[in-house]
């Protein structure tokens, strides 16, 4: 796993979401899509859950462990609402924990598997890449968003 790769798209998104301004930030796109606001409050879900699973994970395979509605989450907690400074620091600092997390990442978890269905799991070295492209995918949707408001 290359943690300096991960450390980076977090800086480099950390340092570039402080130039957008709250109001911008609220904007709904005319497609009806979420607001940057929403954009980030999920990847703060992502955050929370994704989380739950690494920890879980370095203690051993996990089963019985629910997914979770993305669009769901970002609407039951209006994130549309949201203060844009507080989203933007809830985002930094958790996902500045998540690499210490993922830096510390005992070797002989990394095989540990989230078990999702008979059969079909996902390895906790994985899990930990996708999230990562997971939130580099939505980086990208993020600023092509910001110039179409």
């Amino acid at each position: 796993m290359n943690t300096d790769e991960f450390r980076k798209i977090v800086e480099d998104f950390d340092r570039d979401i402080a130039t957008l301004d709250a109001d911008r930030a609220a904007r709904r796109p005319s497609d009806g899509s979420w607001s940057l606001k929403e954009i980030l409050g999920h990847l703060i879900d992502s955050a929370a859950n994704n989380h739950n699973r690494f920890v879980r994970l370095i203690q051993g395979n996990l089963e019985s462990f629910p997914t979770y509605k993305a669009a769901d989450w970002v609407s039951s907690q209006s994130y549309q609402d949201a203060d844009w400074d507080n989203l933007r620091a809830l985002w930094r600092v958790y996902n500045r924990h998540l690499l210490h997390v993922v830096a510390g990442l005992p070797e002989d978890s990394l095989k540990n598997e989230w078990i999702l269905e008979e059969d079909v799991g996902a390895d906790l070295e994985w899990l930990v890449q996708d999230y990562y492209e997971h939130m580099a995918h939505h980086i990208r949707k993020f600023w092509e968003k910001v110039g179409d408001l």
